[in-house]
């Protein structure tokens, strides 16, 4: 178990800055995995936000053996209407619609796509692989990993004086739904 952990934790570091350092075979599954939108510092429009933030989800995808998701154009519509209600309203509030979702805002820092997809699987961190399962400091983390999902729409939408950015994020089929018991299936340890 130590071990297990301390080869996570290392994983974590490393990755955050060069090729992770695992031994074993997994070396060769972290080698695989890419984030082809890499540390850019700017989008050009709505289209490029959402590759990067699929480049992304896709890169922490791979880091546990889980499928890639693709874009899905019903999934954009629906964030992007999270995310235009979020600035108009000011602040996170969650649709409680049908699909699984991630929010995020940034003030006084451009949002790229690297940006709030790090931030919710660093929540990794606080998930329990030996007693998986929903909550509140990991359901992000858990939904950008969960294998099941297989598609994401993403929106992005600035609030009128153009200080706060705003992020929300679809999942179909969506992880950590009411009722959700499979999450040792669906949230897989790190390869």
């Amino acid at each position: 178990m130590a071990m297990r952990l301390l080869l996570l934790l290392v994983g974590i570091i490393s990755w955050a800055s060069a090729t992770p350092i695992i031994e074993g075979d997994s070396n060769e599954v972290f080698a695989s995995c890419t984030n082809p939108s890499g540390n850019r510092v700017n989008f050009n429009d709505i289209y490029d936000l959402r590759q990067q933030i699929l480049d992304s989800h896709n890169y922490y995808r791979c880091l546990h053996g889980v499928p890639s998701l693709t874009l899905d154009d019903t999934l954009n519509t629906y964030a992007q209407s999270v995310a235009n209600d979020n600035a108009a309203k000011g602040k996170l509030e969650h649709s409680g619609g049908q699909y699984g979702e991630n929010l995020y805002a940034s003030y006084g820092k451009r949002i790229t796509g690297k940006l709030p997809t790090k931030s919710w699987y660093d929540e990794i961190q606080y998930y329990d692989f030996n007693n998986p399962g929903f909550s509140k400091e990991t359901g992000h983390f858990t939904q950008v990993v969960w294998m099941d999902s297989n598609k994401l729409g993403c929106g992005y939408k600035q609030d009128s004086a153009q200080q706060w950015e705003y992020i929300a994020c679809s999942y179909d089929p969506p992880g950590n739904y009411n009722g959700a018991r499979n999450y040792k299936k669906n949230v897989p340890e790190p390869v």
